[in-house]
């Protein structure tokens, strides 16, 4: 199930409401790991935790979820920044609704967002978000 709420936030990314980070992305979006060859900048999504919330008659999953934005770009205020993506990011998946297919998406919350330590001039930004989705 977790690779339809994957599936989900790509095609959210791949659509019209998602062309602003996506133009900004020019190294997409993975799930779990990007390529060894990926060009930055790039956002990796992981599962951080998945946990029943089932009711007497409704099965519901909640899960918390990490986006990484990876960039090399050391001016986060440039056009095209770390600062752009974030904002585009956001914008794109706060409160948003998820297409996740044999379940409801009813809650795509933002929860925190972590800078990384700065490595081999790269940046990194984590985002975590809560998901709740139901049959």
């Amino acid at each position: 199930m977790i690779d339809n709420v994957y599936a989900s936030i790509k095609t959210r990314y791949d659509s019209i409401a998602g062309a602003t980070l996506k133009a900004l992305v020019t190294g997409g979006i993975w799930a779990e790991q990007a390529p060894s060859n990926c060009a930055m900048p790039y956002i990796v999504v992981n599962l951080i935790t998945d946990v029943p919330e089932d009711t007497y008659t409704e099965e519901i999953e909640f899960m918390r979820i990490q986006f990484t934005i990876w960039h090399n770009n050391m001016n986060a205020e440039a056009t095209g920044g770390m600062k752009a993506i974030y904002e585009a990011f956001r914008a794109l998946y706060d409160d948003a609704t998820l297409t996740v297919t044999g379940w409801t998406n009813f809650s795509c919350r933002w929860l925190s967002t972590t800078n990384l330590p700065t490595e081999d001039k790269v940046l990194g930004r984590a985002m975590d978000y809560e998901i709740y989705i139901e049959t």
